[in-house]
């Protein structure tokens, strides 16, 4: 594969850009079901500007662990196999996305849950931020270094589209949304 740049001739590099390329796509999935399924479950009883609120509420759920935790989350990658730490985030992901499967599919999604799940997608991708980026050089040889620390942070920007796009088609509300918008757009016959 000599046509591909240089860090991507190696497999081990190639199998950890791919992961993290699926990994980022669903957690922007992940973010938006949750988004929607907060909006649409406080639209059913409260008013548009409680139920807006309670969406930037979910917005503050997430990010508010990467916050406090920034510091314990670089310590922790500095002093435990970085390995670990990326696996044990992964799987708090797939934890997660069966959780919101497993509510989704029982009809039994509350407020709660949905922010209970937001906290531990949170503390997840507060983990898994400072053990993956610091894996990347730990994969290629010393000559070619400075091409895999800009190549790790590449995955982030092309799943940051498709993430939201899935989770658009995958769920039915936002995807009956979309579509009478579309057939509002498109031109008469």
């Amino acid at each position: 594969m000599s046509w591909l740049p240089e860090p991507f001739r190696i497999a081990a590099f190639r199998a950890f850009w791919l992961s993290r390329l699926c990994s980022t796509i669903a957690q922007m999935a992940m973010v938006i079901v949750i988004g929607w399924q907060v909006y649409d479950i406080a639209r059913q009883s409260m008013g548009t500007e409680a139920a807006a609120l309670r969406l930037g509420i979910i917005g503050l759920v997430q990010f508010a662990p990467l916050f406090f935790l920034t510091l314990i989350t670089g310590w922790t990658a500095d002093r435990v196999d970085r390995r670990w730490i990326a696996r044990g985030a992964i799987a708090l992901e797939l934890f997660c996305a069966a959780a919101l499967g497993w509510m989704a599919w029982r009809h039994s999604t509350t407020l709660t849950d949905l922010y209970a799940v937001a906290a531990l997608l949170g503390v997840a991708r507060a983990f898994a931020g400072p053990a993956l980026g610091a894996l990347a050089p730990n994969l290629v040889p010393r000559r070619i270094l400075p091409a895999p620390s800009l190549c790790r942070r590449s995955p982030g920007r092309p799943a940051r589209s498709p993430g939201p796009r899935s989770a658009a088609i995958s769920t039915p509300p936002l995807h009956s949304h979309l579509m009478r918008r579309v057939r509002r757009c498109s031109p008469s016959r």
